[in-house]
């Protein structure tokens, strides 16, 4: 009796050792990262794997090395460092999905946009009950409309309003991508059914990016229908909301004096615009229409 209870101590000692090596040797695989000493936190990060008492912890070290490969630009690397991950046995649905999605942004980076897609649409399907399903179905929303496929935007768009753990500045934003979705598909009486929906789950919201995503998403269905004056309306409101991205400012900005100078016709509109906006951000606005307006101002 006196040897088994010898054992169990034996035992619990050596767990506590265990769990504290891991948890030591993945802080100091951190700490070599920070220090930029890069093969020797990949080597470290190897070692807090092998000492991870379950498949979560060792995905959680594997993780960090594929993650540090894919800051250091050596995709390939981290690619097969992904991979690892996926074999790991009973690895957790929510590990599944953060490699997915890591596995995704690595494909971005490194120009492999049709392998990008797949793993995007891989890790917005895991269901995990984390915030994977959103994020990424949002970037793969985002990455359609930029490659103008608007159905598959639309369908990711919608997927990512459903997401777990989905925020109510991301369903807002994920409202606003399917207006612009079905505008760009011309299906206008459903993009205005859309905006309607918007408005009424925003309308007791107060945060900065709702009220940004609810004006982008009605000057831009203004901007499809070719309304220029509600359009151009919509994106100067825009334009003058506090507290909000410089990306969507700027965005509303270049349109609505690009609509003013092409599609109104009214250089002087275009002008007090642009004006406007190069005293809060003078990098941002488009190159193309500064000499265009630069070319009346010498006539």
């Amino acid at each position: 009796m006196k040897r088994i209870f010898v054992l169990a101590i034996l035992c619990v000692c050596c767990s506590a050792f265990a769990a504290e090596s891991y948890s030591d040797l993945l802080r100091q695989a951190d700490n070599l990262a920070k220090a930029q000493k890069i093969d020797d936190a990949e080597r470290i990060y190897l070692q807090a794997a092998d000492a991870a008492r379950n498949s979560d912890e060792t995905a959680t070290a594997l993780y960090r090395r594929a993650d540090l490969l894919k800051q250091q630009k050596r995709y390939d690397e981290a690619i097969d460092a992904f991979g690892e991950i996926l074999a790991v046995k009973k690895l957790p649905k929510h590990n599944r999905g953060t490699v997915l999605l890591g596995l995704a942004r690595t494909m971005m980076l490194k120009g492999k946009t049709r392998d990008a897609i797949r793993y995007y649409k891989s890790a917005g399907s895991v269901n995990d009950g984390t915030w994977i399903d959103h994020v990424a179905n949002a970037e793969l929303a985002g990455l359609c409309e930029k490659l103008g496929w608007y159905e598959d935007a639309l369908a990711a768009h919608k997927a990512s309003s459903q997401g777990a753990k989905c925020t109510d500045e991301s369903k807002a934003s994920s409202y606003a991508g399917m207006v612009f979705s079905l505008a760009k598909l011309g299906r206008f009486n459903e993009a205005h059914e859309t905006l309607n929906q918007l408005k009424a789950f925003a309308k007791d919201l107060r945060q900065p990016s709702v009220a940004a995503s609810c004006g982008m998403a009605e000057a831009r269905l203004a901007d499809a229908e070719k309304d220029w004056s509600h359009a151009l309306e919509m994106y100067r409101n825009v334009m003058a909301l506090p507290k909000i991205h410089y990306l969507q400012r700027r965005a509303a900005c270049n349109r609505a004096a690009d609509i003013a100078l092409r599609e109104i016709k009214d250089a002087e509109l275009a002008r007090t615009i642009t004006e406007e906006y190069l005293k809060i951000d003078k990098f941002g606005v488009n190159e193309e229409l500064l000499r265009e307006l630069k070319k009346g101002e010498k006539k």
